[in-house]
């Protein structure tokens, strides 16, 4: 038989050592996300560019829900804006 407490640190699992991070798998959104910044730095995208969500999800070779996603988590960075009937665009 195993204590609570031994079942506890199963789950929880091993400990960091001081110092490092726990690496945490990445997700289509915070992929996407970090495609448009590099998109951006290289100057594919320019402020005041129009954001289409098909354009970058065809060149991703990901849906658009993703991309979708990681717009609205850049808007609320201020990297782009939503303008009501219009989309979506670069600041």
């Amino acid at each position: 038989m195993t204590s609570i407490g031994a079942v506890e640190d199963i789950a929880a699992g091993p400990e960091v050592p001081a110092g490092w991070q726990k690496v945490r798998p990445r997700t289509l959104v915070s992929q996407a996300a970090e495609a448009i910044l590099a998109a951006v730095s290289r100057g594919l995208l320019l402020p005041g560019d129009r954001v289409v969500e098909n354009d970058i999800a065809a060149a991703l070779g990901v849906s658009r829900v993703p991309v979708r996603e990681a717009l609205r988590m850049l808007e609320q960075q201020g990297v782009v804006m939503s303008e009501p009937y219009r989309g979506m665009r670069l600041v």
